[in-house]
């Protein structure tokens, strides 16, 4: 059975530096996986590589969960991939966010490239 909490906007709030730190790591640990991928991965390669960072700008609690709306920032030197392809990136990233927060959504606000 499960049981359903209900957060404090505080609470919430103070959600959002461990976050922005787990996706942090998780995509430097992406990239650094992506250093062993072979050719058949390359598109994926260079659109793990293209990213620059991700911020988190507003997280929300939603009944279906918690919603993390995310900022994409992209090395315009290496920006060729589509923007279906930063949502397989984003879809990794909240698969394995899911073992620390596990009804977590994330969605992408913006993208942009510096």
């Amino acid at each position: 059975m499960s049981k359903n909490y209900i957060l404090s906007e505080k609470q919430i709030q103070s959600m959002i530096p461990f976050i922005q730190n787990r996706i942090d790591s998780i995509l430097d640990d992406i990239k650094t996986e992506s250093e062993d991928w072979g050719l058949g991965e390359m598109s994926e390669y260079h659109t793990v590589n293209s990213v620059n960072g991700i911020e988190v700008i507003d997280v929300y609690p939603q009944s279906y969960g918690i919603v993390v709306n995310l900022y994409f920032i992209l090395d315009l030197d290496k920006t060729k991939t589509s923007e279906s392809d930063y949502q397989d990136l984003r879809a990794e990233i909240q698969s394995r966010l899911k073992n620390w927060i596990p009804k977590i959504k994330l969605f992408i606000s913006d993208i942009h490239s510096i």
